[in-house]
């Protein structure tokens, strides 16, 4: 499995194989996502148990994705362009990973089948060289083996340049 780069241009080196691409467009049939991507105004994303991005809507692509067309499969933090996702251990696999609110209340909603309502979450970025940090209020709901992530609230701002004192 060899996996595809995804924006060379950013540097990323992160991916999907093939392989695992044909494997979550199988996990999407018989399902109406047109539908979804276009009539739901709050950005939402579509995960797998893994958090690996299967669908996304339309606000999401223009809100917070900047515009850009991002391939399923990729982890939630690769998908959102999370700092930590992008160091050599990749989304899900980093200490600060362990402590992710984003990554605790989906699991929990697979792990439960109940829906987490209003739950405060931050990650920080590099959107076009400058760092920003997004603040959301998430919920999510159970769909069987996949979980929806509305981000109900969401708040882009610079972050903020650590000082030595």
């Amino acid at each position: 499995m060899t996996p595809q780069t995804v924006e060379p241009s950013k540097g990323r080196a992160y991916g999907v194989c093939l392989e695992c691409r044909q494997k979550f467009e199988d996990e999407l049939k018989g399902r109406e996502l047109e539908k979804f991507r276009k009539a739901v105004e709050f950005p939402v994303i579509l995960v797998n148990k893994d958090l690996r991005v299967l669908a996304s809507n339309e606000s999401c692509l223009s809100r917070i994705c900047a515009g850009e067309s991002h391939p399923r499969g990729l982890r939630w933090g690769e998908f959102m362009g999370c700092q930590n996702a992008q160091s050599p251990e990749h989304c899900g696999n980093t200490p600060n990973c362990l402590e992710c609110v984003i990554r605790k209340t989906a699991n929990q909603t697979l792990k439960t089948g109940k829906p987490q309502k209003k739950v405060a979450a931050t990650l920080v970025r590099e959107e076009r060289g400058r760092k920003e940090r997004l603040e959301m209020i998430l919920s999510t709901e159970n769909l069987g083996d996949l979980v929806q992530v509305t981000v109900e609230d969401l708040s882009i701002k610079p972050e903020a340049s650590k000082r030595k004192a």
